[in-house]
């Protein structure tokens, strides 16, 4: 992709979408991978490039994340459905920082045990960040500076590590009851 426009690419009805080629993405524009459907998109292809991806999520169905990407551009996250951003790969976010942009609750949940997300986070005013694995049992870490306005929300039983002294976001960190 090159050029100042920007490529959608995601689902919407019922039905679910797989993407498993791989996408450069070298554009001034911007990829958004949105799903606006009740069914799951599933990006498994890499994404690389200098260009910048949003993950839109908007309704009960789900948006995974599968490979590791190496884009350069920066995440936007804007979650506003009641479905998750599920991560199967520590560099599923490129090498960017992750900007949490969606009003309320923005969910991202680990697929696999012991991922170690090393971008840095800002989660903006008005936005949470909710953490979680898939297992009880399993691990998240999240290494990178975590800043911004927004706070952090964790109420499961699996183990989330903040893993950066410098951290700075200001609306604190909710810790719930296990569900």
């Amino acid at each position: 992709i090159n050029g100042a426009g920007t490529i959608t690419l995601g689902t919407s009805g019922s039905g679910g979408f797989l993407q498993s080629g791989n996408i450069t993405n070298n554009s001034t524009g911007v990829l958004v991978l949105s799903n606006s459907s009740s069914g799951d998109l599933t990006v498994a292809g890499a994404i690389s490039g200098s260009g910048a991806v949003t993950l839109q999520q908007s309704t009960s169905g789900n948006l995974f994340v599968n490979s590791a990407n190496s884009y350069s551009g920066g995440t936007t996250i804007q979650h506003t459905g009641t479905g998750i951003i599920g991560i199967s790969n520590s560099a599923a976010f490129g090498s960017g920082t992750v900007t949490i942009a969606g009003a309320g609750t923005n969910y991202i949940r680990n697929y696999l045990n012991n991922l170690n997300v090393t971008n840095a986070l800002v989660i903006n005013n008005g936005s949470t960040l909710r953490l979680a694995t898939t297992n009880s049992g399993w691990k998240g870490t999240y290494s990178g500076l975590i800043s911004g306005g927004g706070g952090i929300t964790y109420q499961f039983t699996d183990t989330q590590i903040l893993n950066n002294t410098n951290n700075s976001f200001g609306g604190g960190v909710d810790i719930a009851s296990a569900t």
